[in-house]
């Protein structure tokens, strides 16, 4: 998906507001991402305000010029803009990655697999995580997968952030600690920071904490606040400004979505009910809704980012696998392993728009469930 940014920018060259574009080259920016991008770019709201740059070049087609058309020099009028568009830079993501899990007879895996979105095929071995991982969190950056949490080298759980790029095939690295060894936990990413939201911890309790981590640095996470209530084998769904936590298990199965602001660290909120309570879930996210799929069900639901109400149903999944990895296209989720009975390498997808039953988009290498799921 695409990540919408507010930025305070000098842009020189043509704003449309009306044909929703902006053309020209933005020179001064918040970040590498904002910095000497050409072309044009969509916009989706905008606020203008012009401001005189001094010493500024003169740029033939800006629409600010000095009105003085007899000075031999106008001075150069830039326009100090509040833009909030989808970065170019920004890449829509095309894979779908799944890291560890356990096989049919409980052997615990270290495999990170990859699949193409566009393309139903098997999926190709991608590399290693540091070590054997079941039943963890996931998270993805511009460039990187991260797996935070679960069971690790049959050692009982951890509390351990694995990571691995995008890019190469290579063995995952470490990249830091969560404050606590959750199993089964959900996760969420704003566009530079990982969450983490309950699981079941290892003195047995169902946590409530949500953690932070940073993508760009290898360090312990930050306490972020909690979810309403402490809970496991849930998933995870992530808008521009805010994760979701929906169902899990507690002592019974739940059919509760929470909301937490990623920039700020509070205590979550109610944020409406699933259509059906289950737990191992797998979860989705398009730009503007939230997806939860399979678990103690087929059921696909779907719940909008910006209100508050229940759950609608979305469709079936072809099996009804526990733990299974969820990974998120721009247009498309996709499930992947799991178990329905026994273990399986199914990949399903479905789309974003219709209301339909999932199609087998191809398997895993391996059949196992326990599995966590990224998209770069």
């Amino acid at each position: 998906m695409a990540k919408i940014i507010k930025s305070d920018v000098i842009v020189y060259g043509n704003i449309n507001a009306t044909a929703g574009m902006i053309s020209g080259a933005i020179l001064v920016g918040d970040g590498t991402n904002l910095t000497s991008i050409s072309g044009s770019l969509p916009i989706t709201s905008i606020e203008t305000t012009e401001t005189v740059v001094s010493g500024a070049s003169f740029v033939s087609n800006d629409p600010y010029m000095a009105d003085n058309s007899d000075d031999m020099y106008p001075t150069q009028h830039a326009v100090k803009t509040y833009i909030e568009y989808a970065i170019s830079g920004y890449p829509e993501p095309t894979r779908g990655f799944a890291s560890g899990g356990q096989n049919l007879v409980l052997s615990e895996s270290d495999v990170i697999d990859k699949f193409d979105f566009s393309s139903n095929t098997t999926a190709t071995d991608h590399g290693d995580l540091s070590s054997t991982k079941v039943g963890g969190g996931g998270t993805s950056s511009l460039t990187k997968g991260y797996n935070h949490g679960g069971t690790g080298n049959m050692a009982g759980r951890t509390n351990a952030i694995d990571q691995f790029d995008f890019s190469s095939n290579t063995t995952a690295g470490d990249h830091g600690d969560l404050t606590e060894t959750p199993l089964y936990p959900a996760g969420q990413q704003s566009s530079t920071q990982g969450f983490q939201s309950g699981g079941n911890t290892s003195n047995g309790f169902y946590s409530s904490t949500i953690n932070a981590y940073d993508f760009a640095s290898n360090t312990t996470a930050t306490d972020h606040g909690d979810l309403t209530v402490g809970r496991a084998s849930t998933s995870g769904h992530s808008s521009d400004s805010r994760g979701f936590t929906s169902g899990c298990y507690l002592l019974t199965t739940t059919d509760v979505i929470d909301q937490f602001d990623f920039s700020s660290n509070t205590t979550a909120t109610d944020h409406g009910d699933l259509s059906l309570a289950r737990y191992y879930t797998s979860g989705h996210s398009s730009s503007t809704q939230g997806f939860t799929s399979g678990g103690t069900s087929n059921v696909i639901d779907k719940f909008d980012f910006s209100s508050n109400t229940t759950a609608t149903d979305h469709g079936d999944l072809n099996n009804s696998p526990t733990g299974a990895s969820g990974h998120s296209s721009s247009t498309q989720g996709f499930t992947s392993g799991g178990r329905s009975g026994v273990t399986i390498n199914v990949i399903d997808a479905f789309d974003y728009s219709g209301n339909t039953t999932a199609t087998d988009h191809g398997d895993l290498t391996l059949a196992r469930d326990g599995v966590v799921g990224h998209q770069g």
